[in-house]
């Protein structure tokens, strides 16, 4: 059985930092054939909207170890998603990598706050759902709606640790807003959104 920590009481997406690591400090082996994202040089203007791709129905894979490398490059553009303005939406509370990767998605998001979330499972939940408002930066055309979420939530994920290596499994609860986040987060790794998919007519300029 593999260790894990439990969380008692603390918030969902908590201060994780998103190390600046290049391939050279991942020991373990990388994939034959990597997904490569390239991070622009940092003295240009980065447009991190280019980044995006249009919503598809990919069921995202189990990060492992091989994958670290590609997860590292990508949640540092994730994390800039969260503070770039794309049409009305001013910033997002998380980003998933399908929504930025359509070939070969991994299950991860990153928060606002430089938390990465890794292969996250939501293992129980309230009976009754409530109400809340959401968009999607995957749909920057479409006004906000109303969606069921649980108010409570329990989860169980892996975060990356400062020397590039996956944590232990980690589960702790969560309630209002951290556990809406990760639920819109869990579904866009099974490849399902809060809008039908063929409402995004439009890419992102």
């Amino acid at each position: 059985m593999e260790d894990k920590i439990v969380i008692k009481k603390s918030r969902a997406l908590g201060p994780s930092i998103i190390p600046l690591l290049d391939k050279k400090t991942i020991k373990e082996p990388i994939d034959k054939d990597p997904i490569e994202v390239t991070i622009p040089n940092k003295e240009k203007l980065v447009n991190f909207k280019s980044f995006l791709v249009r919503p598809h129905t990919k069921v995202s894979k189990k990060v492992t170890v091989k994958d670290l490398p590609v997860l590292i490059e990508a949640a540092q553009i994730l994390y800039n998603l969260c503070y770039t303005q794309i049409e009305w939406i001013n910033g997002s509370y998380a980003m998933h990598h399908s929504q930025i990767e359509e070939r070969k998605p991994l299950n991860f998001f990153v928060t606002a706050d430089m938390k990465i979330v890794i292969n996250p499972v939501i293992i129980n939940h309230t009976k009754v759902p409530v109400e809340r408002v959401e968009g999607c930066v995957s749909f920057p055309f479409n006004a906000p709606i109303k969606v069921k979420r649980f108010n409570k939530i329990e989860v169980k994920y892996k975060t990356l640790e400062a020397g590039g290596t996956m944590s232990k499994i980690i589960e702790e609860g969560l309630s209002g807003v951290d556990a809406q986040i990760w639920q819109h987060e869990c579904q866009h790794g099974e490849g399902k959104f809060i809008y039908e998919i063929e409402d995004q007519g439009r890419d992102v300029a």
